[in-house]
């Protein structure tokens, strides 16, 4: 019985409790939160690697790579094709003119017209005047080189006018002749002169036979060029004839060049020791001279030289196997120290 309690003190012990509660910051009954809906799943996706995105990349790239290759390629053959049109009708056009140039050539033969060399004298022990250019002199004379480098000159001085060849023995021999100048003479090759005349001297016929030449040689080079680029089947490749010699030049190789290469063995103030030192070399068949050249204003000095080159790699293989025990002997000399020297020869 002691337990029980009023009905109306129970309740008011309630409201004394919540009363205490919401001055402890009791907000009323906790009012569960609705229900968040859910976020659908994003659908499954399909994605590359990362070693198939470089592998991806490279190939393009490399696409990419052949395209421009591919451009460049093309270009070039466009390129070589318009060379190659160039070519025909350059070689079309040189064609028309050799043509017409034997045209005229024949048409001067078969006409009356006068010789451009005055005719052989009649009386031959009498003295040939200079001047005279005649072809059939090469013809009724031999060339024989240890003659012509005998009686070639061994001295020649800077400052004076020089003419160089490279030619075989029948030009050598109608420029010595019809030139009637000093010379200096060696050999070049089994078959080829190196002459150099002391003085300007280039006929008429010296520069026709230098065009012809080098007309051939453009030609020779242009066939071989032709004869080796593939051509459409069914199509032919239409080569021009070469130009003829005619017939006064014919047997005549020869090009002029313009600078000269020796090789200087010794120097000295007396030019009569030097000559004395070249006529032995020369006796012995080495093409040897002296050059004479202004020192210190007024002073001359002169050089023992040896060779006539073309070009420096001539003087040079010819340097190294130059013999110093015979050079020695011959003139006591040691050639130890020796040079390439060059001459420059206006043209």
């Amino acid at each position: 019985m002691d337990n029980l309690q009023p009905i109306h003190r129970k309740q008011g012990g309630s409201r004394v409790n919540q009363r205490a509660e919401f001055r402890k910051g009791y907000m009323g009954p906790t009012i569960p939160a609705p229900p968040q809906p859910k976020k659908p799943k994003a659908p499954n996706r399909i994605g590359l690697s990362a070693l198939q995105g470089q592998l991806l990349a490279i190939v393009v790239i490399a696409l990419a790579l052949a395209v421009v290759l591919m451009g460049f390629w093309i270009n070039r053959l466009l390129t070589e094709r318009q060379d190659k049109n160039l070519i025909i009708q350059n070689l079309s056009s040189r064609v028309q003119n050799l043509e017409t140039v034997a045209q005229e050539y024949e048409t001067t033969l078969s006409g009356t017209h006068s010789a451009s060399y005055r005719p052989l004298p009649t009386d031959l022990t009498a003295p040939i005047a200079p001047g005279i250019e005649n072809p059939d002199m090469a013809k009724k004379e031999s060339f024989e080189f240890e003659r012509f480098f005998k009686n070639a000159q061994t001295t020649i001085y800077e400052g004076k006018p020089l003419t160089f060849y490279i030619c075989n023995d029948q030009a050598a021999l109608r420029l010595i002749r019809d030139s009637q100048l000093p010379y200096l003479l060696s050999a070049y090759s089994d078959n080829e002169y190196s002459l150099v005349l002391i003085g300007r001297y280039e006929p008429a016929w010296v520069i026709q036979l230098d065009n012809l030449q080098k007309i051939r040689r453009e030609f020779m080079s242009q066939l071989i060029t032709l004869s080796a680029s593939p051509t459409r089947t069914g199509t032919a490749t239409v080569l021009p004839s070469i130009p003829e010699i005619p017939e006064d030049l014919q047997g005549l190789e020869l090009r002029r060049l313009y600078t000269l290469y020796n090789i200087q063995i010794s120097a000295d103030s007396s030019l009569e020791k030097l000559k004395t030192q070249v006529g032995i070399l020369r006796n012995e068949g080495i093409p040897a001279f002296v050059y004479g050249y202004s020192s210190s204003g007024t002073n001359l000095l002169y050089s023992l030289r040896i060779g006539l080159f073309p070009t420096d790699q001539d003087a040079k293989k010819y340097s190294e196997r130059m013999d110093r025990v015979l050079y020695r002997e011959l003139i006591h000399k040691e050639i130890t120290d020796r040079f390439i020297r060059q001459l420059a020869i206006p043209q």
